[in-house]
């Protein structure tokens, strides 16, 4: 396309010779012309937008992994805690209940 201005005429003898052209031309073929054209247009356009969004979904995908093995850790960490101390309690019975109960006095004192 050109900057400068067309006149009326000449914009009137290009929708002619347009005109001419699609009077002359099979509709079909037209259709299927214009068919693979939007084809290859949204085939082009998909490829761009899986260009453009799969390395942000891999790093977001990297730091996914990261977080659920830090889970993952954190879990085993808590989970080997709870077992040493329900080892202890039932090692000294009597040791835990006096510190369950000492801790209940102090939080009751401390509320009040």
């Amino acid at each position: 396309m050109s900057d400068t201005p067309k006149s009326p005429s000449a914009e009137v003898q290009q929708l002619r010779g347009q005109l001419d052209e699609l009077r002359g031309s099979d509709p079909a073929a037209k259709v299927e012309d214009a068919k693979q054209r939007v084809g290859a247009t949204l085939s082009s356009a998909a490829a761009s937008v899986s260009d453009a969004v799969a390395e942000p979904l891999h790093q977001a995908a990297d730091r996914v992994r990261g977080a659920v093995d830090s889970a993952r850790r954190t879990a085993d960490q808590v989970s080997a805690q709870k077992e040493s101390l329900s080892q202890r309690i039932q090692d000294k019975p009597l040791a835990a209940l006096g510190i369950a109960a000492l801790t209940g006095y102090m939080f009751g004192r401390i509320v009040r």
